[in-house]
């Protein structure tokens, strides 16, 4: 494996590539942002680190695309089933409405019934 470490001379010859800055051990070496340098395992440096929450990283990424399915979707079906569009707009408010009571208010349900009661009872009350 060789270092990461380029020298003036290792530039020559019309390559043109953008680097970064990278402080690696106290000295600052010059590493290819297309990640030509590869960790001790063959990975990009970046990879290691998002390993041990990509699980996390997939849920929340699945979690948006259904919101904003949903809020696609749901003027469309609405209109379709001939709501008007202030009635539509009603809808649409009221999820930001209820977002926000619930960052106001969700702090004291956790301390009245701790977190783990809190989050049973609030998704109990979403999936309904």
């Amino acid at each position: 494996m060789s270092n990461p470490i380029l020298s003036a001379g290792a530039l020559r010859g019309g390559k043109r590539a953008a680097f970064a800055a990278a402080i690696d051990r106290g000295s600052v070496s010059c590493v290819l942002s297309s990640f030509s340098y590869k960790g001790p395992r063959g990975f990009p440096p970046m990879v290691k680190n998002l390993r041990p929450i990509a699980s996390l990283l997939l849920a929340a990424a699945l979690m948006l695309a259904g919101n904003g399915a949903q809020f696609t979707l749901l003027p469309l079906r609405g209109q379709a089933e001939g709501f008007s569009t202030l009635a539509l707009g009603v809808m649409g408010s009221a999820y930001y409405v209820g977002f926000v009571a619930g960052c106001l208010l969700g702090p004291y349900v956790i301390l009245r019934a701790g977190h783990i009661r809190a989050f049973a009872a609030l998704v109990a009350i979403a999936a309904a």
